[in-house]
């Protein structure tokens, strides 16, 4: 449920990083405090993601996995970082992707179709782990989603992430011609 009010609130936020809470009940803290959207709850759950990490991998990762349902643009750069601190966790970066396709506030954002043209085009993550970042766009049909695909068409040396992008292209924006690339400006004299 939703908490419109601020001793519940209050309560959410104490109590995800609170150092002794149950790992049970860590991932729906998380969520719980995500959902809030504020700014105050991203660094509620960023610090909490520090307060859980030494007490072992189960409590970070059922922590960390709330910035994937943080509803706020602010999120993309809290998501930048989490994925390349952790770009081999497989487990990790599908569980925020999960969150990720139920948070239309954050997918909405222009910056998060530019970070996920970024990473898509990152060989450092998997092939596999890139194609689920691409299809998180799979309904978007802002201008900055299309840009991002056809980069990643234009862009990518695999095989696989272009023939996605481009169903995805023609899926979403048929008939609509691609943005024109951005020109450099002249040189000044």
């Amino acid at each position: 449920g939703e908490l419109g009010f601020l001793a519940g609130h209050t309560y959410l936020l104490a109590e995800l990083q609170r150092k002794e809470q149950d790992l049970n009940f860590l991932s729906a803290l998380g969520d719980g405090v995500a959902n809030l959207g504020t700014s105050e709850a991203l660094a509620t759950v960023q610090a909490a993601m520090r307060t859980h990490k030494p007490r072992g991998y189960a409590w970070y990762r059922n922590t960390a996995e709330a910035i994937g349902s943080v509803e706020n643009p602010d999120g993309v750069k809290a998501l930048k970082d989490l994925f390349k601190e952790n770009q081999s966790n497989n487990e990790l970066i599908r569980n925020v992707l999960a969150r990720i396709d139920h948070n239309h506030t954050l997918k909405a954002a222009p910056e998060y179709a530019e970070w996920v043209r970024d990473a898509t085009l990152d060989e450092a993550y998997p092939e596999n782990i890139r194609a689920e970042m691409m299809e998180t766009l799979e309904q978007g049909k802002s201008k900055e989603v299309q840009a991002a695909l056809v980069a990643i068409a234009d862009k990518t040396t695999s095989d696989r992430l272009k023939s996605t992008a481009k169903h995805l292209l023609e899926t979403n924006f048929a008939g609509k011609a691609p943005p024109a690339p951005a020109h450099a400006p002249a040189p000044k004299k």
